[in-house]
């Protein structure tokens, strides 16, 4: 089973510790031949149930970064980094350094984040090797719920990378490959952390003065501008978090508030497994 957490807004740095107190626990809980008790994902008391834990979050405006890099550089955004520094930092804009790799790219509202906090060694050893290809799938099957085709690569010049084209979901827009999302993951003791984030309402303005996970001349898009159409954030996280459950091949346990079916898929009440 994976537990399936709706945090609402939350700032980045309190999802990030949520993150690491997970994946130390799912570590510590394999160790001892069992689970991460969802209940205590610290680890702090007993109860051990599930292989893996999903935070689904939207988080305040927020710039990251590669941890290992303290600074941004040219290549990180159209302007002089100084600049960008002290324009962010006159906006109230944090830039958070995460233990991650790849490039300087922007969160905020309207887009959502899904961490995935899985057990690869045990749980999931199959899906090591291809967490990217697995958060394509779940990404198209949840657009798709909404009426949008999903592209998973894309071959324009722009979205070249050294190690292969940039991954997450595109579509084609009014004539142009734009991206809908970004996806990348961290593995560290069998354990992934990180995962993919959807625009679905963005201000992609935010997005303007960089370049989004080094990728220069990149297109955005959100779900709203495809469809036209307003789209409540919680019920296409509840999609995407369903589609996690189908892809993976595990059992869901949806924890938050409400109920409402997303994008015209079925989702079923808390205390029921998907």
């Amino acid at each position: 089973m994976i537990e399936a957490r709706w945090l609402g807004r939350r700032e980045i740095g309190e999802v990030l510790a949520l993150q690491e107190a997970a994946a130390a626990a799912l570590a510590r809980a394999r160790s001892h031949g069992a689970g991460l008790d969802p209940a205590d994902p610290a680890g702090a008391g007993p109860g051990v149930t599930t292989q893996g834990m999903l935070l689904v979050a939207e988080h305040p405006s927020v710039y990251t970064l590669n941890g290992r890099r303290q600074r941004i550089s040219d290549a990180d955004c159209l302007a002089d980094p100084e600049l960008f520094w002290r324009r962010v930092e006159a906006e109230g804009i944090p830039i958070v350094p995460c233990d991650r790799g790849g490039k300087l790219t922007y969160h905020g509202p309207g887009q959502l984040v899904v961490y995935c906090v899985l057990d690869l060694a045990e749980a999931f050893p199959q899906r090591a090797m291809g967490l990217e290809t697995l958060a394509e799938e779940i990404l198209a099957r949840s657009l798709r719920d909404c009426g949008i085709t999903a592209l998973p690569h894309c071959d324009e010049p722009w979205c070249k990378r050294k190690h292969g084209p940039a991954r997450g979901a595109w579509v084609d827009w009014r004539g142009e490959r734009r991206k809908l999302a970004s996806c990348g993951f961290r593995i560290s003791n069998r354990v992934s952390k990180f995962g993919f984030a959807l625009n679905v309402s963005t201000d992609l303005a935010y997005f303007a003065p960089i370049y989004p996970c080094g990728l220069r001349g990149i297109r955005l898009v959100t779900m709203e501008m495809v469809l036209g159409r307003i789209l409540p954030l919680q019920e296409v996280a509840r999609s995407l978090v369903q589609h996690a459950g189908a892809v993976l091949g595990a059992s869901i346990r949806l924890l938050g508030k409400e109920n409402a079916s997303a994008c015209g898929t079925n989702v079923r009440s808390e205390d029921q497994r998907l």
